[in-house]
């Protein structure tokens, strides 16, 4: 077993196939920056959604859930910006400018 998978070979030492799990057919940095842009994404509605809970429409919610709403902006803030850090460097590996 090398660090890819299995590697099979016949009683004449000839290579007929391996248990390798095929690459991703995105590069790693295309990953990262695709999830970049979902994480920022999700938490752009997640900071909308709380602000209209915890500041426009307060009235209308118990305080409970005013207070998970204010929770909610600050990680929802801290989540966009972990998001634009790794579209960062989604765009810095694959060549592009930031």
């Amino acid at each position: 077993m090398n660090r890819f998978g299995y590697e099979f070979y016949d009683e004449n030492n000839h290579f007929y196939g391996s248990s390798r799990i095929e690459p991703h057919p995105l590069s790693r940095y295309q990953w990262v920056l695709n999830k970049g842009n979902q994480m920022m994404a999700v938490a752009l509605v997640t900071l909308l959604v709380s602000i209209v809970v915890s500041y426009t429409h307060y009235e209308s919610f118990s305080f409970s859930v005013q207070m998970v709403g204010h929770i909610a902006i600050i990680i929802a803030v801290t989540a966009i910006k972990i998001g634009y850090l790794l579209r960062c460097i989604g765009r810095h590996g694959l060549g592009k400018q930031l």
